[in-house]
């Protein structure tokens, strides 16, 4: 049985809620007809993030599903963290829900 040795996936801006309070920008990548439902759902108990850092440079980190409490998917124009990005990951660290779209809460 041969496997294939590349899969293309898309990459997904989103912010992440977890049960501490601590919110995270960064991205999942999907492969081709997955949701973000989809990986939310799956039976992984950890996530890779792709998440951006102080410093606009990504670090991978394993997010334990049991800890997240919130994604939302960001606005996906570009993978780099804009003024705007920095503004909305800041406005989401104090609490303020100004301006926020969909979001996916998790129970």
């Amino acid at each position: 049985m041969t496997t294939p040795s590349n899969i293309d996936k898309a990459a997904l801006k989103i912010y992440v809620k977890m049960s501490d309070g601590q919110r995270l920008l960064g991205l999942f990548y999907l492969e081709p007809n997955e949701r973000l439902q989809d990986v939310m759902n799956d039976k992984r108990a950890f996530l890779p993030l792709h998440a951006l850092g102080d410093n606009n440079k990504y670090k991978m980190v394993m997010l334990s599903k049991r800890f997240i409490q919130q994604v939302e998917e960001a606005d996906s124009k570009s993978s780099e963290m804009n003024s705007e990005d920095r503004r909305a990951l800041d406005d989401r660290r104090s609490g303020d829900r100004r301006g926020t779209g969909g979001s996916l809460e998790l129970a």
